[in-house]
Protein backbone atom coordinates (compact mmCIF):
# COMPACT_ATOMS: atom_id res chain seq x y z
CA UNK A 1 0.00 0.00 0.00
CA UNK A 2 1.31 3.57 -0.61
CA UNK A 3 1.26 4.44 2.84
CA UNK A 4 4.44 2.02 3.40
CA UNK A 5 5.96 3.21 0.55
CA UNK A 6 4.99 7.04 1.42
CA UNK A 7 6.43 6.23 5.13
CA UNK A 8 9.66 4.28 3.51
CA UNK A 9 9.85 7.02 0.98
CA UNK A 10 10.29 9.82 3.94
CA UNK A 11 12.82 7.53 5.91
CA UNK A 12 15.03 7.74 2.88
CA UNK A 13 14.62 11.44 2.59
CA UNK A 14 15.41 11.87 6.35
CA UNK A 15 18.85 9.69 5.53
CA UNK A 16 19.37 11.54 2.65
CA UNK A 17 19.37 14.89 3.83
CA UNK A 18 20.33 13.96 7.57
CA UNK A 19 17.52 15.55 9.61
CA UNK A 20 13.34 14.50 10.43
CA UNK A 21 11.08 15.58 7.71
CA UNK A 22 7.37 15.58 7.98
CA UNK A 23 4.37 16.13 4.95
CA UNK A 24 2.27 17.98 4.44
CA UNK A 25 -0.66 17.46 1.36
CA UNK A 26 -3.53 19.00 0.56
CA UNK A 27 -5.10 17.44 -2.29
CA UNK A 28 -6.11 18.85 -5.61
CA UNK A 29 -8.23 16.00 -7.13
CA UNK A 30 -10.54 17.65 -9.29
CA UNK A 31 -14.21 16.85 -7.53
CA UNK A 32 -12.32 16.68 -3.75
CA UNK A 33 -10.07 19.68 -3.51
CA UNK A 34 -8.89 20.69 0.05
CA UNK A 35 -6.51 23.59 1.22
CA UNK A 36 -4.78 24.84 3.89
CA UNK A 37 -7.03 25.32 6.65
CA UNK A 38 -7.00 25.80 10.40
CA UNK A 39 -8.49 22.42 11.58
CA UNK A 40 -4.99 21.26 9.88
CA UNK A 41 -2.93 23.06 12.70
CA UNK A 42 -3.47 21.08 15.49
CA UNK A 43 -2.12 17.76 13.82
CA UNK A 44 0.74 19.26 13.42
CA UNK A 45 1.79 18.47 17.22
CA UNK A 46 1.30 14.83 16.98
CA UNK A 47 4.21 14.83 14.29
CA UNK A 48 6.83 17.29 15.97
CA UNK A 49 6.31 15.91 19.07
CA UNK A 50 7.54 12.97 17.69
CA UNK A 51 10.31 14.45 16.94
CA UNK A 52 13.45 15.16 18.92
CA UNK A 53 14.50 19.25 19.01
CA UNK A 54 16.76 19.20 15.68
CA UNK A 55 18.91 21.75 14.10
CA UNK A 56 17.41 21.31 11.04
CA UNK A 57 13.63 20.30 9.68
CA UNK A 58 12.64 19.88 6.50
CA UNK A 59 8.91 19.95 5.16
CA UNK A 60 7.66 18.09 2.15
CA UNK A 61 4.57 21.10 0.85
CA UNK A 62 2.10 20.01 -1.68
CA UNK A 63 -0.73 22.31 -2.15
CA UNK A 64 -2.84 24.71 -3.77
CA UNK A 65 -3.13 26.93 -1.60
CA UNK A 66 -5.85 28.01 1.31
CA UNK A 67 -6.55 29.86 4.00
CA UNK A 68 -3.63 32.59 4.08
CA UNK A 69 -3.72 33.13 7.65
CA UNK A 70 -2.39 29.60 8.62
CA UNK A 71 1.15 29.42 7.28
CA UNK A 72 2.52 32.19 9.58
CA UNK A 73 0.93 29.78 13.12
CA UNK A 74 2.63 26.58 10.94
CA UNK A 75 6.00 27.90 10.62
CA UNK A 76 6.17 29.14 14.23
CA UNK A 77 5.42 25.48 15.24
CA UNK A 78 8.08 23.86 12.75
CA UNK A 79 10.79 26.67 13.40
CA UNK A 80 10.06 26.03 17.37
CA UNK A 81 11.86 22.57 16.81
CA UNK A 82 14.41 23.85 14.77
CA UNK A 83 17.54 26.26 14.12
CA UNK A 84 17.07 25.85 10.53
CA UNK A 85 14.05 25.12 8.12
CA UNK A 86 13.99 23.80 4.62
CA UNK A 87 11.12 23.43 2.70
CA UNK A 88 11.15 20.57 0.02
CA UNK A 89 8.48 21.14 -3.17
CA UNK A 90 7.85 18.11 -5.22
CA UNK A 91 5.48 19.55 -7.80
CA UNK A 92 2.91 22.04 -6.47
CA UNK A 93 3.21 24.96 -3.37
CA UNK A 94 0.78 27.91 -4.42
CA UNK A 95 -1.12 30.69 -2.90
CA UNK A 96 -0.69 30.04 0.79
CA UNK A 97 1.54 27.02 0.29
CA UNK A 98 3.92 29.85 -1.62
CA UNK A 99 3.56 32.19 1.49
CA UNK A 100 4.46 29.06 3.98
CA UNK A 101 8.00 28.40 1.89
CA UNK A 102 8.86 32.22 2.46
CA UNK A 103 9.42 31.32 6.13
CA UNK A 104 12.18 28.66 5.09
CA UNK A 105 15.19 29.21 5.30
CA UNK A 106 15.94 26.91 2.51
CA UNK A 107 13.39 25.90 -0.51
CA UNK A 108 14.43 22.85 -2.20
CA UNK A 109 12.41 22.82 -6.03
CA UNK A 110 12.36 19.62 -8.23
CA UNK A 111 12.69 20.64 -12.07
CA UNK A 112 8.87 20.65 -12.38
CA UNK A 113 8.00 22.40 -9.23
CA UNK A 114 6.04 25.75 -8.91
CA UNK A 115 4.93 28.48 -6.49
CA UNK A 116 2.91 31.34 -7.12
CA UNK A 117 1.78 35.08 -6.60
CA UNK A 118 0.38 35.24 -3.14
CA UNK A 119 -2.69 37.90 -3.75
CA UNK A 120 -5.29 37.13 -1.85
CA UNK A 121 -8.64 36.84 -3.32
CA UNK A 122 -11.04 38.18 -0.51
CA UNK A 123 -14.95 37.18 0.45
CA UNK A 124 -17.44 37.72 2.89
CA UNK A 125 -20.94 39.01 3.59
CA UNK A 126 -20.73 41.97 2.06
CA UNK A 127 -19.60 40.81 -1.65
CA UNK A 128 -21.69 41.31 -4.60
CA UNK A 129 -24.37 39.03 -4.94
CA UNK A 130 -23.59 36.20 -7.84
CA UNK A 131 -25.84 36.89 -10.98
CA UNK A 132 -25.82 33.36 -11.45
CA UNK A 133 -26.89 32.46 -7.94
CA UNK A 134 -27.77 35.08 -5.53
CA UNK A 135 -27.89 32.79 -2.55
CA UNK A 136 -23.61 32.87 -3.51
CA UNK A 137 -21.34 35.91 -2.62
CA UNK A 138 -18.86 36.59 -5.64
CA UNK A 139 -15.40 36.19 -3.86
CA UNK A 140 -13.09 39.54 -4.72
CA UNK A 141 -9.35 39.32 -6.30
CA UNK A 142 -7.30 42.42 -5.56
CA UNK A 143 -5.45 42.48 -7.95
CA UNK A 144 -8.59 43.34 -9.88
CA UNK A 145 -9.87 46.28 -7.79
CA UNK A 146 -6.19 47.35 -7.78
CA UNK A 147 -5.81 46.81 -11.55
CA UNK A 148 -9.15 48.90 -11.89
CA UNK A 149 -7.73 52.10 -9.94
CA UNK A 150 -4.84 52.05 -12.00
CA UNK A 151 -6.58 52.01 -15.35
CA UNK A 152 -8.42 55.30 -13.79
CA UNK A 153 -5.15 57.07 -13.18
CA UNK A 154 -3.90 55.83 -16.15
CA UNK A 155 -6.26 57.69 -17.87
CA UNK A 156 -6.19 60.62 -15.99
CA UNK A 157 -3.35 61.07 -17.74
CA UNK A 158 -4.30 59.91 -20.71
CA UNK A 159 -3.47 62.23 -24.36
CA UNK A 160 -6.91 60.60 -25.27
CA UNK A 161 -8.58 63.73 -22.77
CA UNK A 162 -8.95 66.98 -24.07
CA UNK A 163 -6.99 69.93 -22.46
CA UNK A 164 -9.52 72.58 -23.23
CA UNK A 165 -12.23 72.18 -20.76
CA UNK A 166 -11.73 69.56 -19.21
CA UNK A 167 -8.99 69.81 -16.85
CA UNK A 168 -11.25 69.96 -13.83
CA UNK A 169 -12.86 65.97 -15.42
CA UNK A 170 -9.47 64.80 -15.16
CA UNK A 171 -8.74 65.95 -12.03
CA UNK A 172 -11.58 64.63 -10.55
CA UNK A 173 -11.23 61.17 -12.71
CA UNK A 174 -9.91 58.75 -9.80
CA UNK A 175 -12.62 60.44 -7.37
CA UNK A 176 -15.32 59.87 -9.87
CA UNK A 177 -13.96 56.09 -10.79
CA UNK A 178 -13.89 55.66 -7.33
CA UNK A 179 -17.54 56.52 -5.71
CA UNK A 180 -18.42 54.12 -9.02
CA UNK A 181 -16.92 51.02 -7.54
CA UNK A 182 -18.17 51.97 -4.65
CA UNK A 183 -21.87 51.77 -5.77
CA UNK A 184 -21.20 48.63 -7.26
CA UNK A 185 -18.98 46.97 -4.57
CA UNK A 186 -20.17 47.21 -0.66
CA UNK A 187 -17.61 49.79 0.74
CA UNK A 188 -17.13 47.51 3.56
CA UNK A 189 -16.06 44.66 1.33
CA UNK A 190 -13.39 47.60 -0.07
CA UNK A 191 -12.27 47.77 3.01
CA UNK A 192 -11.90 44.02 3.01
CA UNK A 193 -9.87 43.60 0.23
CA UNK A 194 -7.51 46.50 1.20
CA UNK A 195 -7.25 45.08 4.36
CA UNK A 196 -6.02 42.02 2.67
CA UNK A 197 -2.86 43.58 0.98
CA UNK A 198 -2.29 45.07 3.82
CA UNK A 199 -2.36 42.03 5.76
CA UNK A 200 -0.80 40.02 2.26
CA UNK A 201 2.55 42.19 2.65
CA UNK A 202 2.91 42.31 6.25
CA UNK A 203 3.05 38.42 5.98
CA UNK A 204 4.89 38.38 3.83
CA UNK A 205 7.94 40.69 5.26
CA UNK A 206 7.46 38.96 8.54
CA UNK A 207 8.07 35.47 6.77
CA UNK A 208 11.08 36.76 5.34
CA UNK A 209 12.60 38.12 8.19
CA UNK A 210 12.84 35.05 10.37
CA UNK A 211 15.97 34.10 8.11
CA UNK A 212 18.86 35.16 6.48
CA UNK A 213 19.74 36.88 4.13
CA UNK A 214 19.13 39.97 5.55
CA UNK A 215 17.40 42.23 2.60
CA UNK A 216 17.17 46.55 3.08
CA UNK A 217 14.48 48.09 2.12
CA UNK A 218 14.32 48.45 -1.43
CA UNK A 219 15.27 44.65 -1.32
CA UNK A 220 12.03 43.35 0.60
CA UNK A 221 9.85 45.81 -0.57
CA UNK A 222 10.89 44.56 -4.10
CA UNK A 223 10.32 41.59 -3.69
CA UNK A 224 7.16 41.71 -1.86
CA UNK A 225 5.33 43.69 -4.14
CA UNK A 226 6.59 41.06 -7.18
CA UNK A 227 5.18 38.24 -5.48
CA UNK A 228 1.98 40.56 -4.47
CA UNK A 229 0.85 42.72 -7.60
CA UNK A 230 3.61 42.17 -10.34
CA UNK A 231 2.40 38.98 -11.91
CA UNK A 232 -0.98 40.35 -13.12
CA UNK A 233 -2.66 36.86 -12.49
CA UNK A 234 -2.83 34.36 -9.05
CA UNK A 235 -2.57 31.46 -11.96
CA UNK A 236 0.91 32.05 -12.95
CA UNK A 237 3.68 29.35 -12.02
CA UNK A 238 6.53 30.97 -10.94
CA UNK A 239 9.45 27.98 -12.10
CA UNK A 240 12.67 27.78 -9.83
CA UNK A 241 14.61 29.74 -12.07
CA UNK A 242 12.30 32.90 -11.75
CA UNK A 243 11.74 32.33 -8.18
CA UNK A 244 15.47 31.95 -7.58
CA UNK A 245 16.24 35.17 -10.07
CA UNK A 246 13.43 37.03 -7.69
CA UNK A 247 16.23 37.12 -5.17
CA UNK A 248 14.06 33.41 -3.09
CA UNK A 249 16.76 31.24 -1.27
CA UNK A 250 16.14 28.15 -4.01
CA UNK A 251 18.31 25.31 -4.05
CA UNK A 252 18.15 22.59 -6.71
CA UNK A 253 18.32 19.15 -5.12
CA UNK A 254 20.69 16.43 -6.30
CA UNK A 255 19.51 14.09 -8.91
CA UNK A 256 19.11 11.06 -5.83
CA UNK A 257 17.21 13.77 -4.01
CA UNK A 258 14.97 15.27 -6.48
CA UNK A 259 14.46 11.38 -7.57
CA UNK A 260 12.76 10.77 -4.24
CA UNK A 261 10.54 14.15 -4.25
CA UNK A 262 8.84 12.81 -6.97
CA UNK A 263 8.42 9.75 -6.06
CA UNK A 264 6.74 10.45 -2.88
CA UNK A 265 4.52 12.64 -5.26
CA UNK A 266 3.89 9.63 -7.41
CA UNK A 267 2.29 7.96 -4.39
CA UNK A 268 0.67 10.61 -4.09
CA UNK A 269 -0.96 10.73 -7.60
CA UNK A 270 -2.18 6.98 -6.36
CA UNK A 271 -3.38 7.01 -3.20
CA UNK A 272 -5.29 10.42 -3.24
CA UNK A 273 -6.20 9.91 -7.35
CA UNK A 274 -5.03 12.76 -7.72
CA UNK A 275 -5.71 12.76 -11.82
CA UNK A 276 -8.82 11.05 -11.19
CA UNK A 277 -11.93 13.42 -11.19
CA UNK A 278 -14.63 13.08 -8.28
CA UNK A 279 -18.01 12.48 -9.61
CA UNK A 280 -20.34 11.94 -6.63
CA UNK A 281 -23.22 11.19 -8.51
CA UNK A 282 -21.88 8.57 -10.54
CA UNK A 283 -20.63 6.97 -7.80
CA UNK A 284 -23.70 6.91 -6.00
CA UNK A 285 -25.56 5.69 -9.40
CA UNK A 286 -23.26 2.84 -9.40
CA UNK A 287 -22.42 2.00 -5.99
CA UNK A 288 -26.08 2.65 -3.85
CA UNK A 289 -27.02 -1.30 -2.68
CA UNK A 290 -30.10 -2.10 -3.21
CA UNK A 291 -32.77 -1.98 -0.07
CA UNK A 292 -33.87 -5.31 1.60
CA UNK A 293 -37.55 -6.48 1.32
CA UNK A 294 -39.36 -6.29 5.48
CA UNK A 295 -35.97 -4.47 6.87
CA UNK A 296 -38.55 -1.32 7.74
CA UNK A 297 -36.46 2.52 7.65
CA UNK A 298 -33.12 0.42 7.68
CA UNK A 299 -31.47 -1.23 4.68
CA UNK A 300 -29.26 -4.05 4.90
CA UNK A 301 -26.30 -4.50 2.56
CA UNK A 302 -25.95 -7.42 0.42
CA UNK A 303 -23.44 -10.03 1.46
CA UNK A 304 -20.90 -9.68 -0.90
CA UNK A 305 -20.84 -5.86 -0.42
CA UNK A 306 -17.90 -4.24 1.14
CA UNK A 307 -20.02 -2.77 4.02
CA UNK A 308 -21.50 -5.94 4.86
CA UNK A 309 -18.12 -7.79 6.15
CA UNK A 310 -17.89 -7.94 10.03
CA UNK A 311 -17.22 -4.88 12.04
CA UNK A 312 -16.25 -4.41 15.48
CA UNK A 313 -18.01 -1.89 17.88
CA UNK A 314 -16.30 0.54 20.53
CA UNK A 315 -19.50 1.44 23.21
CA UNK A 316 -19.84 4.58 24.39
CA UNK A 317 -19.24 4.89 28.05
CA UNK A 318 -21.48 2.62 30.40
CA UNK A 319 -23.47 1.08 27.18
CA UNK A 320 -22.66 -1.73 26.11
CA UNK A 321 -23.79 -3.83 22.08
CA UNK A 322 -26.65 -5.19 22.22
CA UNK A 323 -27.35 -8.60 20.45
CA UNK A 324 -29.18 -7.09 17.66
CA UNK A 325 -27.47 -7.03 13.57
CA UNK A 326 -26.22 -4.14 12.40
CA UNK A 327 -27.82 -2.21 10.22
CA UNK A 328 -26.90 0.36 7.97
CA UNK A 329 -28.33 4.30 7.90
CA UNK A 330 -27.08 6.89 5.61
CA UNK A 331 -25.71 9.80 6.88
CA UNK A 332 -26.56 13.49 6.14
CA UNK A 333 -24.06 13.25 2.94
CA UNK A 334 -25.60 9.96 1.88
CA UNK A 335 -22.72 8.06 2.99
CA UNK A 336 -23.55 4.67 4.71
CA UNK A 337 -22.92 4.95 8.67
CA UNK A 338 -22.97 1.12 10.26
CA UNK A 339 -25.11 1.47 13.44
CA UNK A 340 -25.82 -1.18 16.13
CA UNK A 341 -29.61 -2.08 16.80
CA UNK A 342 -29.21 -0.84 20.49
CA UNK A 343 -30.80 1.90 22.17
CA UNK A 344 -27.51 2.89 23.26
CA UNK A 345 -24.96 4.84 21.20
CA UNK A 346 -22.34 2.79 19.68
CA UNK A 347 -19.80 3.83 17.62
CA UNK A 348 -19.27 1.63 14.82
CA UNK A 349 -15.68 0.98 12.89
CA UNK A 350 -14.78 -0.92 10.40
CA UNK A 351 -12.27 -3.73 10.22
CA UNK A 352 -9.06 -3.26 8.56
CA UNK A 353 -9.47 -5.18 5.63
CA UNK A 354 -12.57 -3.61 4.91
CA UNK A 355 -11.22 -0.40 5.19
CA UNK A 356 -8.63 -1.36 2.64
CA UNK A 357 -10.68 -3.20 0.09
CA UNK A 358 -10.40 -1.03 -2.81
CA UNK A 359 -14.03 -2.10 -3.62
CA UNK A 360 -15.31 0.21 -0.49
CA UNK A 361 -16.36 3.57 -2.73
CA UNK A 362 -16.94 5.01 0.89
CA UNK A 363 -14.01 6.21 1.62
CA UNK A 364 -11.91 9.47 -0.02
CA UNK A 365 -8.72 10.30 0.74
CA UNK A 366 -8.05 13.94 0.62
CA UNK A 367 -5.50 15.61 2.48
CA UNK A 368 -2.20 14.69 4.34
CA UNK A 369 -0.09 14.95 7.22
CA UNK A 370 2.93 12.35 7.65
CA UNK A 371 6.10 11.52 8.79
CA UNK A 372 8.28 8.76 8.90
CA UNK A 373 7.14 8.45 12.18
CA UNK A 374 3.78 9.10 12.56
CA UNK A 375 0.91 9.94 10.31
CA UNK A 376 -2.59 11.73 9.99
CA UNK A 377 -5.12 11.62 6.86
CA UNK A 378 -8.54 13.45 6.50
CA UNK A 379 -11.11 11.77 4.98
CA UNK A 380 -13.78 13.75 2.60
CA UNK A 381 -16.31 11.25 4.61
CA UNK A 382 -15.21 12.87 7.69
CA UNK A 383 -15.67 16.54 8.65
CA UNK A 384 -12.09 17.90 8.52
CA UNK A 385 -11.67 18.69 12.47
CA UNK A 386 -12.13 15.06 12.91
CA UNK A 387 -9.30 13.59 10.60
CA UNK A 388 -8.16 10.45 11.42
CA UNK A 389 -5.51 9.53 12.87
CA UNK A 390 -2.87 6.76 12.95
CA UNK A 391 0.70 5.93 14.25
CA UNK A 392 3.66 5.25 11.98
CA UNK A 393 5.25 2.95 13.85
CA UNK A 394 2.55 0.07 12.55
CA UNK A 395 1.71 1.82 9.43
CA UNK A 396 -2.24 1.13 9.88
CA UNK A 397 -4.27 2.47 7.28
CA UNK A 398 -5.02 5.94 8.37
CA UNK A 399 -8.81 5.66 8.69
CA UNK A 400 -8.92 2.47 9.86
CA UNK A 401 -10.44 3.65 13.29
CA UNK A 402 -13.04 6.89 13.60
CA UNK A 403 -12.30 9.55 15.92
Amino acid sequence: MTLQTRSALLQRLEAELGYPVVAYVTGDRPGLQTQVSWDQVPLFRRHLSAMTQSAEVGLVLYTRGGDTNVPWTVVSYLREHCDRLTVLIPFYAHSSGTLLTLGADNIVMTRYATISPIDPTVANQFNPQDPMNPAARLAINVEDVLAYLELAREQLGSNDVAESGEAASRTHLPEASFVRLADSVHPLALGNVKRSVNQIRQLARKLLALHPPERNEAEMSALVSALTTEFYSHQHQISRREAKAMGLPITEPSEQLENLLLAYYDELVIDLELLLPFDAPRLLRNRVPPFSAGRGAGCTWPADHPDARPTHFTASSRSTPSSGACTAHRDAHGSPRARATSKHHIRATRTRHEVRSATNPWRHKCSLLEGSRSCCRADSRQSASTSCLSSGSDLRSAGEHDH
